[in-house]
């Protein structure tokens, strides 16, 4: 019987080439500086090219998907940071302007939204208009309201107070109810104290005159029957 000797012989393949660089057969394509040889003459190894992956150096370079960049001989693509546009997946990432932002794997920046803001460059995320400011331009900072208006947090513009409301501050986030006795007719000014013989509740922008026979409270707030024993014929007079 014969005898047979069987012999096997494992061969482990190393990648040809290092991360960032992938192999090229074609001898002609080499360029100087740009080529790096192994042990084995017939293999070059290129850099991988700016915006694309080169995770096979037997495959050919893939272009970077969108959202994403590499620069020369990294190899890999990577997201594009927060704050920061890359149109161009070859190219560093470019900060995002003010009034514009970008998140994580965004491609480009966008314009922040109505009513928020960012005021410097490289922003990921936009802020909203705080309370007692507007916002008209998102790349600018916030301006403070002017008396007689007000903002909530989140509003892009200030707006007047109504009637019977007034604000003589600015930057506020809110209008404040015209206290009784008073008057508000100018609401960017501070109230006026109704005069003889008028009288207004809280709220009323304006003081109204107490009828005959009637005179102003001394806290103005209401018209209270003359008293006994005086004559009220003129309001505005007094008992």
């Amino acid at each position: 019987m014969w005898g047979i000797t069987l012999t096997w012989a494992l061969h482990v393949t190393a990648s040809p080439c290092d991360l960032g660089f992938y192999h090229e057969q074609d001898q002609q394509n080499r360029s100087a500086g740009q080529i790096k040889q192994n042990n084995n003459s017939s293999v070059s190894c290129l850099p991988c090219p700016a915006g694309f992956s080169c995770l096979s150096a037997e495959a050919s370079p893939e272009l970077c998907g969108n959202g994403t960049y590499a620069l020369e001989g990294r190899g890999f693509c990577v997201p594009c940071p927060d704050g920061y546009q890359c149109t161009l997946p070859g190219d560093d990432p470019r900060a995002c302007d003010a009034g514009t932002f970008s998140l994580r794997g965004q491609a480009f920046c966008t314009t922040c939204p109505p009513a928020t803001y960012t005021n410097s460059t490289g922003a990921g995320t936009c802020l909203k208009c705080p309370a007692g400011y507007s916002c008209a331009n998102p790349a600018d900072e916030p301006t403070a309201c002017d008396a007689g208006t007000s903002s909530a947090l989140g509003d892009a513009d200030c707006d007047a107070c109504i009637s019977g409301l007034f604000q003589n501050r600015t930057g506020r986030g809110e209008c404040e109810a015209c206290p009784a006795g008073f008057s508000c007719e100018d609401a960017a000014r501070t109230p006026r104290r109704c005069g003889l013989g008028y009288a207004s509740g809280f709220g009323d922008a304006t003081c109204s005159a107490c009828p005959p026979g009637s005179a102003s409270s001394a806290s103005r707030e209401s018209c209270i029957a003359c008293p006994a024993g005086f004559e009220c014929a003129d309001p505005e007079v007094g008992p």
